[in-house]
Formats: structure tokens, C-alpha cells, sequence
């Protein structure tokens, strides 16, 4: 797909998010539920030997919800969808870069939980924080719900204009269901906070920023709410040093599988990991 239409390029600008409707056909995202329910049940391909004997946390279970990261690795079906071309060249227009590789994938579901609306949130976070490795601040995430998806079953939500915001990660958390206290201490520093919510319909995908802070709310209906996200990274992207507050050197999960470049630090540009996918 060609963007073409600077109004959708000039509203990611300003908003730090888009989204287009009926951009991915019913029959694929069918097939990738199937696949989805499959990896659930414990059906794995074979990983890369990248993988093996490395002490990655690379998914997380709870009574209401699931994570899996670097989803196509275990699941090749799920390459139909992750190297879509349609969505990685949105994806390059977005971030106005010539081509875009792979950083990573997941598959998110969220339970029902129709009488908890505390169970199943996703916190206030920015993608930012988790990959300060990163030498891009410039990346950008395409969120791919199978099935309609809207507040009821915990659509993904935006604190409007937090992409321009100080880039302070304190209090954020991907984990923090009680979404309120991160709301509170965000009002006292003076930003306004307003919650842009979503309502995307079947074949919709949603790409926001990685400086952007985004969340969920608990998924009150009676079904599982199933979402692919695909995060991208531009050509130049690179890794760097960083370090926490006591000194401590931040890393990774994919510093753990890439290949080392000639000064041996982690290489994004391992087409392994991290192919080019456009």
C-alpha cells in the first residue's frame, strides 16, 4: 500500500498513532486465530538454535492474561502475517525510512473477565522504555486485533500527545494494572491526561509510536481478546549502551540471540532475529 495521503502520515505525526480500516483480509486473519489456538495448546515449531540454552522470559501466563513474545519463531504460520508487505510498508512510510526490519513479535490474548475490572489491564507504558538498547527513538508498533475489538474487550487506548511528552519512564508499567496511580502521578506534574480510546473492526490495524504511552482495560465480554502486535525497527537502528539509575547495564532479550558485529556488540541487523522484511 502506498501512503500516499500525507493527511494519514501528518495525523501519526501529531497524534503519535493511526489507524485504517479493512486493511487486512478476514480469510488470513482466520488462519492466524487457528494458529494462535494452536501455540496456546502447547503445538511448537522448532526455534532457531539461537534459542536454546539462553535464559530468555519470553512469555508470561496469568489467570487473565497471555504473552508471548517472539511468537513466529515458535508458530512460522504466523510469518503470513508478520511479513505481510502491506503492513511493513506502512510501517516504512511511518517512520520515513527505506526499508524496515523485524525487532520483534507477540501474541497478546485477554481473558474474559466479566465481573473484575481490574483483571487483565495493561498499564500505562511506553514501548520506549523497554528498548532504550535502541539507538532509533523512531520505531513503530502495527497492534492487529483477529476480531472486532473495542473498550468492552479491552481495546488498546493512547494518553493523547504523551509522544511529546518529557520521555520519563518512571512509574510506567507494562504490568501495573491500577492504571490510576500512574494517572495521578502524571496529573500532578501538570499534564493533562486524556485517554483516546479505539474501537477497531475485524481486518483494522492500529500502529502507534514507540515514545507514545498506551494501555488496555480489562475485557468485561464473554470472549477472548486476541491481538498480533508487530513491532518495527528503521534501517538505521542500531544498539547502544544503556544503564539503569544504579549503574547496571540494561539488556535485552534480543541482545541474547543476535549475532556480535566486529566490536562485538549485539548486531539488529541480524537477518536471522531481525530480517528485513521490507
Amino acid at each position: 500500500m502506498n501512503l500516499a495521503q500525507p493527511t494519514l502520515v501528518s495525523k501519526f505525526e501529531a497524534d503519535g498513532h493511526v489507524s485504517i480500516d479493512g486493511l487486512l483480509d478476514h480469510h488470513l486473519l482466520d488462519e492466524i486465530s487457528v494458529a494462535v489456538k494452536d501455540l496456546f495448546s502447547g503445538k511448537r515449531d522448532q526455534r532457531p538454535p539461537q534459542f536454546e540454552n539462553k535464559n530468555l522470559d519470553t512469555e508470561y501466563w496469568s489467570e487473565s492474561l497471555i504473552q508471548v513474545n517472539f511468537a513466529s519463531f515458535c508458530c512460522k504460520r504466523l510469518r503470513k502475517l508478520v511479513f505481510n508487505q502491506q503492513l511493513a510498508e506502512i510501517a516504512k512510510e511511518l517512520l520515513e525510512t527505506s526499508s524496515v526490519r523485524l525487532w520483534n513479535d507477540m501474541v497478546i490474548a485477554k481473558r474474559p473477565s466479566p465481573n473484575s475490572m481490574k483483571k487483565g489491564v495493561i498499564g500505562w507504558h511506553r514501548d520506549r522504555q523497554y528498548w532504550r538498547t535502541c539507538g532509533s527513538r523512531n520505531m513503530v508498533t502495527a497492534w492487529i486485533p483477529l476480531a472486532d475489538c473495542g473498550p468492552e474487550n479491552g481495546s488498546i487506548e493512547f494518553l493523547a500527545g504523551s509522544h511529546r511528552w518529557e520521555q520519563s519512564h518512571e512509574g510506567l508499567d507494562f504490568y501495573q494494572e491500577d492504571r490510576s496511580g500512574i494517572e495521578f502521578r502524571i496529573a500532578s506534574s501538570g499534564r493533562k491526561i486524556e485517554r483516546t480510546a479505539t474501537t477497531l473492526r475485524k481486518g483494522s490495524v492500529s500502529f502507534h509510536g514507540c515514545r507514545l504511552i498506551h494501555g488496555s482495560g480489562p475485557n468485561v465480554s464473554s470472549t477472548e481478546r486476541i491481538v498480533v502486535a508487530i513491532h518495527y525497527q528503521p534501517e538505521d537502528n542500531h544498539w547502544v549502551r544503556a544503564t539503569r539509575a544504579n549503574g547496571e547495564l540494561i539488556q535485552h532479550e534480543v541482545d541474547l540471540l543476535v549475532r556480535r558485529n566486529d566490536a562485538g556488540d549485539p548486531d539488529y541487523s541480524d537477518p536471522e532475529i531481525c530480517p528485513t522484511i521490507l
